[in-house]
Parts: C-alpha cells; sequence; structure tokens
C-alpha cells in the first residue's frame, strides 16, 4: 500500500485561501469566500475544477462538492455539538470522517477501510498534512478535506 502525502497551507483572515502541494509541488488552489458559504477549488492554470458549497440549512451544518456544476456529493455532519463526525453521500457510496473532539485529527473511510488522514497538529498554525492512500480520487478526497475546514471555520466563528 502506498500513501500519498499533501501539505495544506492557509493564509487570510476575512477570507481564506489555500495551496496545496504534493510532494512540494504546487497540485491545487483554494479560495474562500465571503460568509464561509463557497470555496472554490482550481488547478495551478486558476481553472476551476470543484466548489464546496454550504447550502441554507437551519438544523444541521451540510455541504456540497460540486464538479462542473453537478453535486457530486454531500456531507453532513453529526448532530452531536461535541462530535466532528460526518456522512459524506456520493455518487459512489458512502464515506465516512472521524474526526477527533479538538478537530485536529481526522480519518477517512470507504465501507472497507481508511483512505485517508488528516494531520491538523501544526508545527505552524498555517499548515497540515493529508495522507491519502493511492488509488483514490485525490481531487475528491480534497473536497472533503476542505468541507472539514469550513466546517473547522464555521464553528470558530459561531464560537466567537
Amino acid at each position: 500500500m502506498k500513501i500519498n502525502q499533501y501539505v495544506i497551507e492557509s493564509k487570510g483572515v476575512i477570507t481564506k485561501r489555500y495551496k496545496i502541494y504534493k510532494e512540494k509541488s504546487l497540485l491545487l488552489k483554494v479560495n474562500g469566500g465571503f460568509f464561509l458559504k463557497e470555496m472554490k477549488i482550481n488547478d495551478t492554470d486558476g481553472n476551476e475544477v470543484m466548489r464546496i458549497r454550504r447550502p441554507f440549512s437551519p438544523f444541521k451544518m451540510k455541504f456540497e462538492i460540486i464538479v462542473n456544476d453537478e453535486v457530486r456529493g454531500t456531507i453532513i455532519a453529526d448532530k452531536n455539538p461535541l462530535s466532528n463526525d460526518l456522512t459524506v453521500d456520493t455518487l459512489v457510496g458512502l464515506f465516512f470522517v472521524e474526526g477527533n473532539f479538538w478537530a485536529n485529527e481526522f480519518t477517512i473511510e470507504d465501507a472497507h477501510k481508511q483512505i485517508a488522514k488528516i494531520s491538523r497538529k501544526r508545527f505552524s498554525s498555517k499548515r497540515y498534512g493529508v495522507a491519502i492512500l493511492q488509488g483514490q480520487d485525490e481531487l475528491f478526497i480534497m473536497g472533503i478535506v476542505m468541507a472539514i475546514e469550513m466546517m473547522i471555520q464555521v464553528n470558530r466563528r459561531r464560537k466567537s
């Protein structure tokens, strides 16, 4: 089993911007919108490859992964306010995200095995790592990772 490693760097306060590196090469750029309603994921040439949207949902936090104007996955946060677990409903099946209480460690699993791990235990407050099992859809998993980032940012703003 081979694992691909990624580093995510963030910049900005009001509107966050991210750069995603795969083995020290820039892979994707991400721009967050105002009020944390949407993130646009672009390739290195600036072409949009995916959007993460947070539609209005009064009772639970929900995100949509959109590729070519088609919803490819819906991410729903656990109703338990002390949990950082998510369910990802996609065209190819369900994925499950388990996060610890501090929201600094996450695992992404399909029905059979762990396919990715996110470690937000940072040496720097602006960088963290993602490991993805080779053979997985790295772009889609990065969409899940950015939805988790949106969830964390929304929760932080709600607390302040």
